[in-house]
């Protein structure tokens, strides 16, 4: 893929400011499924986004789902939809951990950045052969044809590269399409934007000792069982 693509499209959605809505639609033999994202970016510590999530389920018919995940830069916050029963009654409501901690479990001592980003973007894009084809004034649009993938078409914004839509159809025939809509670039959120309103259970030294995060007892300390 072309490298202003890749440099262009990642400081677009993550090296910038903005608020859109995101409509993903999956169409599987099983049925149809919708994601909807609401998101704000501020940068990669500050971002919220509202996920509503539609299935057909073979059993109940069609099953809504909503979610919310918030940054504030010093907690990452996840309200999830039935998260007593995935976690077996272990977290019972919103839930928060602390940002630092979050990123030692994933080996990182801080945030990525922008530019950081940039490689990951770049292994993702470019197993692609996207060829531009069909631009306008308006969007930038790439494609891409392989007899074993199927077919992929991803269109950006001229001026501002951020995503505007993808259009994807596997080898199977099973579709896939992603459209941004309401887009629009921030020059500064609003004090309070990314305040996660409500209480939410801290599980930070939790999931640090399920990851093996917590700290070996003294070999001099007598432990009772």
């Amino acid at each position: 893929a072309p490298s202003e693509l890749i440099e262009k499209a990642t400081m677009a959605l993550m090296g910038s400011q903005w608020t859109s809505t995101f409509e993903v639609v999956a169409e599987q033999p099983e049925g149809e499924s919708t994601i909807t994202l609401n998101m704000s970016m501020q940068d990669l510590t500050h971002f919220s986004a509202a996920i509503t999530m539609t299935a057909e389920d073979p059993f109940e018919g069609e099953v809504t789902q909503n979610h919310t995940i918030m940054c504030d830069g010093e907690f990452l916050y996840a309200d999830i939809d039935g998260i007593a029963e995935m976690s077996q009654g272990m977290f019972n409501g919103p839930v928060k951990i602390e940002l630092p901690a979050l990123l030692g479990m994933m080996d990182m001592e801080e945030a990525p950045t922008a530019e950081d980003m940039m490689p990951m973007i770049a292994g993702m894009i470019g197993t692609m052969p996207l060829a531009e084809e069909g631009s306008t004034e308006k969007i930038r649009r790439y494609t891409a044809t392989s007899d074993e993938e199927g077919s992929m078409t991803v269109c950006f914004d001229a001026v501002t590269f951020f995503l505007s839509s993808v259009e994807a159809v596997n080898a199977d025939g099973s579709k896939m399409s992603i459209t941004a809509k309401d887009t629009a670039i921030v020059e500064e959120f609003e004090e309070g934007h990314f305040t996660f309103n409500g209480e939410a259970q801290d599980v930070t030294a939790m999931l640090a000792m399920m990851g093996g995060g917590g700290g070996a007892a003294p070999a001099d300390e007598d432990l009772e069982f």
